[in-house]
């Protein structure tokens, strides 16, 4: 349990920290209820991921320092979960915290439940020496959105989570100069690549770590071990300009039965002829997969990518908020 604090209390109900042997399920139930259709069309398995694990029972007490959603606190009524907000150390370093999954039961929502357990979950990372937290919400989610501003929540970044649904068009690849495959050799390059392209403002809040793109023994233990079992492979090309990464696409695939992904990455000053090439060289990659849906998410900030990939069939399936709270020291 990362949280042991004293429970807030109300008349109707009081906010407790989670307790994962005892919890998850309930949680997971309270998931899919909050989010169950948009976690189906993006193939996320949160729900079944939490489900597996509450089959665990007691044992979640020894595994819970390795389940990324077991911290945070809970709102019981009537001996029943109707509230919940994970909270998870994002980097103990810099003491950033991410909240997530923060859902009331729309039965008990408009009594004030989603504040009490905001506040809950703040004072408990302060508590714990968090510096920030950071949470992302709908845009169109007025009341979230109102909560979280009086909170002291501002925004730093948005972003699109897209999706296609249905068969891909075509396994012939477009001519592209310049363009070639990436491997673990280029690494280096990915991370200036990925320094570039991400906005200033999200590298303030998450800075880009060399650790991330690093070719260790452990990333490809894990690779390999995820190929092995799921069928799922990553799989990068770039263009080139010289021995500069100007441009990249990157895919996840999974086969037949699992949502594929596609990201796209563009230096500002290459921006507007690449991204429509780099989208059909992805997506004629992934139809060898035959994914049932591709998804993909973008930073609204890269207008030139988000036109070709709804230019690419591409739906918006929601706009997330990317927030962030400095708590005081």
């Amino acid at each position: 349990m990362i949280f042991a604090t004293t429970c807030v209390s109300a008349s109707e109900g009081f906010a407790r920290p989670a307790d994962p042997a005892r919890d998850m399920g309930a949680i997971a139930d309270l998931i899919e209820v909050a989010f169950g259709p948009e976690l189906a069309q993006t193939g996320n398995t949160l729900v079944a991921d939490m489900r597996s694990l509450a089959a665990l029972g007691p044992l979640l007490t020894v595994v819970e320092h390795v389940a990324p959603f077991v911290g945070g606190f809970v709102w019981e009524q009537d001996g029943r979960v109707v509230g919940n907000v994970t909270a998870t150390p994002e980097n103990p370093a810099t003491g950033r915290w991410f909240v997530s999954n923060v859902a009331v039961h729309p039965a008990f929502q408009g009594r004030g439940i989603g504040r009490r357990l905001m506040e809950a979950t703040l004072e408990g990372i302060r508590r714990r020496r968090g510096r920030c937290v950071v949470l992302q919400v709908r845009t169109d989610n007025e009341p979230a959105q109102r909560l979280y501003r009086r909170l002291g929540f501002r925004r730093f970044d948005t972003v699109a989570e897209l999706i296609r649904p249905g068969l891909l068009p075509s396994r012939t690849r477009p001519h592209v100069p310049g363009m070639r495959r990436l491997g673990s050799d280029d690494w280096q390059e990915l991370l200036d690549l990925a320094r570039a392209a991400t906005p200033r403002e999200v590298q303030q809040v998450r800075p880009i770590e060399a650790q991330a793109f690093r070719p260790t023994l452990g990333r490809r233990l894990q690779e390999w071990f995820n190929s092995f079992l799921s069928g799922q492979q990553t799989i990068r090309w770039g263009i080139l300009e010289g021995n500069r990464l100007v441009a990249a696409v990157s895919i996840l695939a999974q086969g037949a039965a699992g949502t594929a992904r596609l990201d796209l990455a563009v230096r500002p000053e290459a921006r507007g002829p690449l991204e429509a090439p780099l989208a059909d060289y992805g997506l004629a990659a992934l139809a060898d997969w035959v994914p049932h849906a591709v998804a993909s998410t973008v930073s609204t900030s890269h207008a030139e990518a988000l036109q070709a990939l709804q230019g690419r069939n591409f739906t918006t399936l929601r706009s997330l908020d990317q927030l962030i709270l400095d708590l005081p020291s």
